[in-house]
């Protein structure tokens, strides 16, 4: 890698020099790059901040001497790779570069607001018009300001209307609050879609259990969907949970798996709260499943949630290779 011309000779103890925009920033100890530009106001696409969205993918111009970028890298493909593209929330450069935004043919695209409507007392439900095609389990990027970024997931197939996705709003939040007081017709920009978190329908399974907490809920909705139509012989447990009975909600597509005789749909509450209600408990309704050694199981929520019930979920017997999870990140400080 060709190196950076210094502005002047730096003590060997001087922290990295960061060229974005023909400008330097000095990197402060501890710092991911994305924080470092973020601190001296530049427009950096950014979301999650933990290697998830890639919303802040930048490209490596140049370095003084080499550098190894692969870690922040994770999740991108080959071909982003070999055009040195990374994730800038993931790298901590401990010497001088310089970076460029990202132009890899994944660039934001606009879509338009059809609906937007409260199904609950903190989630709306947003569909777009938009040309994107996704897979059932995946998520899209959304921003309003091309900024600041939120990761969505399609609550539908693909093909089956516009593309529908569930908000949770957060007071005052910079994309969330923002997002559930847009009008029909409003424009925004979204980009992906992104994630494997897929159905495995080739992988034989007894039974598919399909737990999430939450907005968790969402990317079930399509993935219970999916399964109908390329599993229809094998029986579809789901079951939305949350903490506490305020955070489950109701939605067409969740009350149409409810009329399809193929698919059983269970209420239930985990966490410390849990059995203080008139919900079931989660960790009930598992036991009254029985063993899950012959089960495909699938978990969408908080790190919290997965992380629990990923090993509530082996202990019951399921094998580590037929747990596939989607952990939510909490921007409830953030959004």
């Amino acid at each position: 890698m060709k190196s950076l011309r210094p502005r002047a000779l730096r003590a060997a103890n001087d922290m990295p020099d960061i060229i974005f925009n023909s400008q330097h920033f000095e990197l402060s100890r501890g710092e991911t790059l994305l924080q470092c530009l973020l601190r001296h106001r530049q427009a950096i696409p950014h979301g999650c901040q933990a290697g998830v969205c890639q919303s802040c993918r930048l490209k490596l111009v140049t370095a003084d001497g080499t550098i190894d970028i692969a870690a922040a890298q994770s999740g991108l493909s080959p071909s982003q790779r070999a055009e040195n593209l990374f994730l800038s929330c993931q790298l901590q450069p401990r010497q001088s570069l310089e970076v460029a935004l990202a132009h890899d043919g994944r660039d934001w695209q606009p879509a338009t607001i059809t609906e937007c409507r409260q199904i609950s007392n903190s989630v709306w439900q947003l569909s777009l018009a938009t040309a994107l095609r996704w897979q059932p389990g995946q998520y899209i990027n959304l921003t309003l300001n091309g900024v600041d970024s939120r990761c969505y997931s399609a609550t539908n197939l693909a093909g089956s209307g516009h593309l529908q996705l569930h908000i949770r709003r957060f007071p005052d939040g910079q994309v969330s609050d923002a997002l559930c007081q847009r009008q029909p017709g409003s424009a925004v920009h979204i980009m992906g879609p992104v994630g494997e978190f897929l159905l495995r329908d080739d992988r034989p399974a007894k039974r598919l259990l399909l737990l999430g907490s939450g907005t968790g809920l969402a990317p079930l909705l399509a993935i219970a969907q999916h399964a109908l139509l390329r599993l229809p012989d094998t029986p579809i447990t789901l079951i939305h949970c949350a903490r506490t009975p305020a955070e489950l909600y109701d939605c067409d597509a969740l009350q149409a798996l409810q009329a399809n005789s193929a698919i059983t749909v269970q209420r239930a509450q985990w966490g410390e709260a849990a059995g203080d209600g008139n919900l079931p408990t989660l960790d009930t309704q598992l036991d009254e499943l029985g063993p899950l050694g012959s089960d495909q199981c699938y978990l969408s929520g908080s790190s919290a949630f997965v992380q629990r019930y990923q090993r509530g979920l082996f202990m019951r017997g399921a094998s580590r290779a037929q747990i596939f999870s989607e952990a939510f990140l909490d921007f409830s400080q953030q959004v």
